[in-house]
């Protein structure tokens, strides 16, 4: 390493980092993604980081880490399962963790005024890819290709890099923007994201699309008092939001009013009948409670009967089998990340007709991975990168605030995304660990290399 001019690591620095963030989202490449996070890793160790320092500020993240190691070794009930839960998913929580405080490390003493923008276009990379495929998808039908996911699995990958796009690129807006260009390429790269999207028909990734942005617009406000922002702008952009909302909405209704429609009463559906016996059973227990309270099952209640078993019924219904199936499982069960399916299939005492491996909530299936100590304590790590993020951005220097807000952002959006599906796991577990670290550490060691200057 030592043979290896300074540059020449920089360079190599660069290219990993700038590789790796749009890798997370885009299918096919989980070799590539490891051999760069690899390289990166071992970057980022050669560079010597202060890691005492950034554990100093956020205690509740080594916490987390002692307790992963203590819950694998004495709370698993089959030690050769929990280790290889651990290996595919925590061990790689806690190695990304420690990459990305190397790299705020590493970045520390340079001065990144477009940074914000530099990685929200990383993570737009994923949406821009989506959205050719969909133009030649759109070619080859003749009409908008809807629900079409592009060379993604599912919308979830497209929702998730939506969101850290959203906040850098919203916060490079409001703060960081100067010139005429740079603020309606900004605007050009909000849209790209609905777009992406509403093409792939992510109710939930568009509401939350709309919440990053929200809560931006909200913190900048707050920060500069009406000063950059006013109120009359302040109140203008949170009309347009919220009426292009609305548009969506109606757009995505007219596209697929099977998928868009009823949604609420979808959502009410899975709040009736008894969780468990009908994710064991199936949703004809359900239907025949109904009938017997008198419900006349129209087509129209059959297909809200339909989301108990594929849709939003199941969603609700999944998270409620999952709050009564945690008492049993109070120290997790493995570290697994199928820990929810695994709690059901005991409880219901054979292969339950819910096929969903997961409860659609992030803490709920934290909780029955590494128990519900875990997901209390990997909240309280969220907490205080919020708390750090908040800290910078009211009174931190111009340069750093705002990274703040992207930081104070980040940790409010990804608590509660987890409430309403399961983020804290593959892909994304790792994406927002390592972009709240490097934040949150570029914050702290940049303060600190302003304060040796100015002394």
């Amino acid at each position: 390493m030592s043979s290896i001019r300074p540059s020449s690591i920089q360079i190599i620095f660069v290219v990993a980092l700038s590789l790796l963030l749009p890798l997370w989202n885009i299918p096919g490449t989980i070799t590539l993604r490891y051999f760069v996070s690899l390289i990166l890793l071992i970057i980022v160790v050669f560079y010597k980081p202060d890691w005492k320092t950034f554990f100093k500020n956020n205690q509740f993240l080594l916490i987390f880490f002692v307790y992963i190691l203590i819950q694998l070794i004495f709370f698993s009930t089959d030690y050769k399962e929990a280790f290889h839960n651990f290996k595919s998913e925590w061990l790689k929580f806690i190695l990304y963790a420690f990459a990305g405080v190397g790299c705020g490390y590493c970045l520390k003493s340079k001065q990144l005024p477009k940074f914000t923008l530099y990685l929200g276009l990383l993570f737009a990379i994923p949406l821009f890819i989506h959205l050719a495929s969909s133009l030649l998808k759109g070619i080859e039908l003749g009409t908008m290709p809807i629900n079409y996911s592009g060379i993604n699995k599912t919308h979830g990958d497209l929702a998730y890099t939506s969101l850290h796009t959203a906040i850098f690129i919203c916060t490079f807006l409001l703060l960081q923007a100067k010139s005429r260009l740079e603020k309606w390429s900004s605007v050009l790269l909000l849209f790209v994201c609905f777009l992406s999207l509403l093409i792939a028909s992510s109710r939930g990734g568009m509401l939350f699309l709309f919440i990053s942005v929200a809560t931006v617009i909200l913190i900048c406000f707050f920060i500069h008092q009406g000063s950059r922002i006013s109120y009359k702008k302040f109140t203008l952009s949170l009309v347009i939001l919220g009426g292009f909302m609305f548009g969506v909405l109606q757009i995505g209704v007219h596209l697929d009013p099977i998928r868009w429609g009823n949604t609420l009463a979808k959502l009410e559906m899975g709040f009736k009948g008894d969780a468990i016996k009908i994710d064991c059973e199936g949703v004809g227990v359900l239907k025949e409670q109904l009938e017997n309270d008198g419900v006349q099952i129209t087509p129209e209640i059959s297909v809200i009967l339909n989301s108990i078993e594929m849709g939003d019924g199941e969603r609700v219904m999944a998270a409620r089998s999952a709050v009564h199936l945690i008492p049993n499982h109070l120290m997790g069960i493995n570290q697994s990340r199928s820990g929810y399916a695994i709690a059901l299939a005991q409880e219901c005492g054979h292969e339950p007709k819910s096929g969903t491996m997961h409860s659609h909530n992030g803490w709920l299936d934290t909780a029955l991975a590494i128990g519900i100590t875990g997901a209390i304590l990997y909240f309280l790590v969220c907490c205080n990168f919020m708390r750090r993020g908040l800290q910078a951005a009211f009174h931190g220097s111009k340069e750093i605030a705002p990274y703040g807000v992207a930081l104070l952002s980040l940790g409010f959006i990804w608590i509660l995304r987890a409430c309403f599906d399961s983020t804290q796991r593959d892909q994304m577990l790792e994406m927002q660990i390592f972009t709240m670290c490097l934040i949150s550490a570029y914050i702290l060691f940049y303060k600190e290399e302003e304060l040796s200057t100015a002394g």
